[in-house]
């Protein structure tokens, strides 16, 4: 994870905080919308990013992270907007980004930036409000 994370300049603690938000940590969980594993990839997501198993933790992390790394240059390293776009997708962040109105989404990087916060991942001040 952390060699992924290098590679895509991104906050290890960013992305563990993402995993244990998506998935708690369970390898295989499925969501009821078809997301599955610790980083939660939807089939076309997965598709798009050549994992084929998405319970397959290094395929899982790898692709996630390389989502992750895609996000982060199309949101000019905003991580706010990357785990908003991560949660809700792309386009209504791209619209609308932190304006974007849905409550679900702004509790979503609330909750990544708490988690963060605490300090449980090493690094505070990760994710600014």
């Amino acid at each position: 994870m952390s060699a992924y994370s290098r590679h895509y300049d991104l906050p290890v603690e960013f992305v563990r905080a993402l995993i244990e938000q998506e998935s708690g940590w369970k390898a295989c969980v499925v969501s009821r919308k078809g997301a599955v594993g610790l980083m939660q990839l939807m089939p076309a997501t997965a598709q798009e990013l050549h994992v084929r198993n998405r319970c397959d933790l290094r395929q899982n992390i790898a692709g996630g992270i390389r989502y992750l790394g895609y996000l982060r240059g199309k949101f000019g390293g905003d991580l706010r907007l990357v785990a908003a776009a991560y949660y809700a997708g792309e386009r209504p962040i791209e619209r609308r980004g932190l304006t974007y109105s849905n409550i679900a989404v702004v509790a979503y990087v609330e909750s990544i930036r708490r988690r963060l916060e605490r300090g449980s991942f090493g690094r505070k001040g990760v994710l600014p409000r």
